[in-house]
Parts: C-alpha cells; sequence; structure tokens
C-alpha cells in the first residue's frame, strides 16, 4: 500500500516501525461471462493511475506510474519475474567469467525498435555509454559505478567487464527502480531533450499519445520479439488521483484495472461483486535509522532495548496495516537474494527492553527521550 494512502491515526504506530514488508492491492474488474473462455488476442486494459505521469525518461527520476508504463515501452537485457527472480529479456542467456568481473550477454537475433532500428549489441553499449557520460546527467548513472567497459563483440554478444566483482549487478540491470531499460538510439538523438516525451523502445507496446494529467495511450508493438505476445491490442492508462474514482470506475467497467487502493478501502471492496482485490508483495520497508554516534543511541543497550526487544512489529502488522503485511528486522525482504529471517534475536520482550534501559541508567527517575524524525504523511 501507499503509504499517503493509511489512516493518519496510525502514524505515530508506523514511525515505531523499524521493518516491515508490505502488499501492494488493486482492483480487478472480473468478466464472469469471459472466465472460463480459452484466452485468445486481442483487446484492451484500462489502467486507472493513482498519480500523473511527469514523464518517460527510463534514465531519470520517475515515479511508480512512468515506470509501469515505460517497463511495457521498453526492453531490458534482463528482467524480474513476478516472484522475483532474474529472467532473461534481449538477452536469450549470459555468463559470467573472470571470477565476477566479465558478463557476456548472448542476444535474441533481430530485435528491433518500434521505429525499425536495430536493438543489437552495439545499440545496448550505445546506450551505456550514453549513461555513463557525465555530460548526459543520467540518474542511473550511479548503478553503474561498478561498470569498467561494455563491448558489441557482435550483433548479439555483449560483453561488459566491471572493476571488481558485484554480487548484485545482474539483479540492479534486471529491476532495481526501472532496471537497465533500453532506449532507441535513434530517437533520442532525434528528439534531444524531448525524448522523455517522445519514448522509443523494443517492449510489447509502443508509445501512442500523452495527455498530461488524463491519459497514456500505449498500442501493441506487431514487431515484438517473443513470439505470440502480447496478448492485448492496447494499453490505456488513465490519471485518476482519487481513490474513490478509481474504485467507483472499476466497478462501473470504466477501468479493468486500477492501483494503490487503500487499506481502509480493501474490506468493502472485497465483497464488492464483479470485483478482485489483487496483492502481492513488495520490496517495501519502512525502517527506523537511529545516529548511533549520538546519545542515547550511542549505547548498544538502548539499541537493543528501543530498536529491538521494545517494538512489538506483529501488532504494527495487525493495527496500522489490518494484518495485509509481513514484520521483519532486515532490510532485506522475503525473495530477495541474502534474505535470511532474523525474528529470533529480538523478538518482542517489554520486560527484557526495559532491563536493558535500566542498566544503561533509565528509569522513572531519569526517562529516555530523543528527537525522531519522520515525514507528516496524511
Amino acid at each position: 500500500m501507499d503509504e499517503k494512502q493509511l489512516p493518519g491515526r496510525t502514524s505515530a504506530i508506523r514511525s515505531m516501525c523499524v521493518l516491515l514488508s508490505l502488499v501492494a492491492g488493486v482492483l480487478v474488474m472480473m468478466l464472469p461471462a469471459l472466465a472460463a473462455e480459452t484466452p485468445k488476442p486481442g483487446g484492451s486494459l484500462t489502467v486507472g493511475l493513482a498519480a500523473d505521469i511527469q514523464h518517460f525518461d527510463v534514465n531519470q527520476a520517475l515515479g511508480y506510474e512512468a515506470i509501469w508504463v515505460s517497463g511495457a515501452i521498453h526492453s531490458g537485457l534482463v528482467r524480474v519475474n513476478a516472484d522475483g527472480h532474474i529472467v532473461p529479456d534481449m538477452a536469450k542467456s549470459w555468463d559470467s567469467q573472470d571470477d565476477g568481473r566479465t558478463y557476456l550477454f548472448h542476444l535474441h537475433k533481430g530485435i528491433t525498435f518500434q521505429d525499425g532500428t536495430p536493438a543489437d549489441a552495439e545499440a545496448i553499449k550505445w546506450n551505456f555509454d550514453y549513461i555513463m557520460d557525465p555530460a548526459n546527467r543520467a540518474n542511473t548513472r550511479v548503478f553503474y559505478k561498478p561498470v569498467a567497459s561494455v563491448e558489441a563483440l557482435d550483433a548479439t554478444t555483449l560483453q561488459i567487464k566491471l572493476k571488481e566483482p558485484s554480487a548484485d549487478f545482474v539483479m540492479v540491470l534486471g529491476g532495481y527502480r526501472t532496471g537497465f531499460l533500453v532506449v532507441s538510439p535513434t530517437a533520442v538523438k532525434k528528439w534531444g531533450p524531448d525524448y522523455k516525451f517522445h519514448p522509443v523502445g523494443s517492449g510489447p507496446f509502443k508509445f501512442v499519445r500523452w495527455t498530461p494529467g488524463e491519459e497514456a495511450v500505449l498500442e501493441k508493438n506487431e514487431h515484438y520479439f517473443k513470439s505470440g505476445l502480447p496478448y492485448l491490442d492496447k494499453l490505456i492508462f488513465k490519471t485518476m488521483k482519487d481513490a474513490t474514482t478509481r474504485v467507483g470506475a472499476v466497478r462501473s467497467g470504466e477501468l479493468n484495472f486500477a492501483t494503490w487502493i487503500p487499506l481502509e478501502m480493501v474490506p468493502l471492496v472485497e465483497r464488492a461483486p464483479g470485483v478482485k482485490v489483487a496483492s502481492s508483495p513488495i520490496y517495501n520497508v519502512w525502517d527506523l535509522r537511529p545516529n548511533v554516534k549520538a546519545k542515547p543511541f550511542d549505547d548498544l543497550r538502548v539499541r537493543k532495548a528501543v530498536l529491538g526487544y521494545g517494538i512489538d512489529r506483529q501488532e504494527i502488522v495487525k493495527v496500522a496495516f489490518g494484518g495485509r503485511g509481513q514484520p521483519a528486522v532486515s532490510m532485506l525482504t522475503p525473495g530477495m537474494p541474502g534474505f535470511n529471517t532474523l525474528m529470533e534475536m529480538y523478538p518482542y520482550n517489554p520486560q527484557k527492553a526495559k532491563a536493558f534501559l535500566q542498566e544503561a541508567g533509565y528509569g522513572p527517575d531519569h526517562p529516555l527521550a530523543f528527537t525522531m524524525l519522520s515525514p507528516t504523511i496524511e
């Protein structure tokens, strides 16, 4: 859930949550008459977005809404699937050599951008060069600091050499923020700064038009390199900032799909006929980060008391998120590489928390006090 949609009365509780992985909720309009039929190509999907799209430049800062649309327009070397696993995209396979310092990506043959130009290894190298050139001021440049060089060995083989091994390099390519999405060099050169309003990729859908504050329209890419895909002929993304309006539009049939459903509305819409609430894990966490160089959190005993034994994470999930979340005490959430639950380390234990505080010199005559900065979110 989007934090800004949570009830205001839970603000204090949320601020106490060290880490919490959540679920993203959406509404889907179900069509019973069609449910039993065999899926077939054609038709359109209309999606309601909770915020407006600012632009489509995948190498600059994007909001979630623009990321979703851009992911339909563009392809990358690899992608992250619904289960959080890295899967092939433009690259049908890849190899790691030299103790993780060299990667060879083997591309599908004949991929083209939606403007008809080749989406080959040379075009992908151009994308890396563009990102790494400081003159272009690409926000995504920071993610590729480990990259030493990129070479197109031939039309379907891309070599990336790293300065040192990077365990998450392929994961970053696949899905951190936008992931590495490949744009048409020809389109960038043609449009210059205005490219962000005229995106061209090699993904399943091509950009048709965008009316700021209203809608973005995509159409099927007839030359998409994955045979038989996409099924849909058109995607329409409508901006509807009011959650009640989005829910009503799904129920009326104006929308097939709506994003970011407020937590407090979920129980109501779950009972609505013809509507389904779909949820899936996301990697978002809310965390409390103490200054361990200043009092009182420079004392390990205080950190154990306040941030460890003193927080009932399960109660936070129950009260603040209606049970639609998962407590955690790690920056890594379930499904992420390296995830390891640490719940056994600091189970909720107010007695232990009080004991650590007492040992650190705090109590009724010397209560613990500290200042915490927290965003104001309605």
